[in-house]
């Protein structure tokens, strides 16, 4: 697994353990001391940070692909999804990447 695949993994881990209750400025910084290089810590929080705070728009736009309502969907596939769209919109990945990185990082 690659370092970005790792970083991606935790962030969905660390997505769905936010929405189970756990607060982010609390959770974040022990997720952070998992990765080994600084660089792969920012780029966990920004993955962790950017999903959350565009949650309310990403949702919208993830609701026309799943059959039901996404409330529904496992709290990690909710995540995944989340973060893949994040990743697409605003960090500037192409979307094809960005959703086949965050199936990998699921599995």
């Amino acid at each position: 697994m690659s370092r970005k695949s790792n970083a991606r993994s935790i962030a969905i881990e660390t997505l769905a353990r936010i929405e189970g209750g756990a607060y982010s400025d609390r959770l974040l910084p022990s997720r952070e001391s998992a990765l080994p290089e600084s660089r792969d810590r920012r780029f966990l929080h920004q993955l962790v940070l950017s999903t959350l705070r565009w949650q309310l728009a990403i949702d919208p736009l993830l609701a026309p692909h799943v059959r039901g309502p996404i409330s529904r969907l496992r709290p990690m596939v909710r995540a995944a999804l989340r973060l893949g769209v994040a990743d697409a919109l605003l960090l500037g990945k192409p979307a094809a990447v960005a959703v086949s990185v965050c199936v990998d990082a699921l599995k």
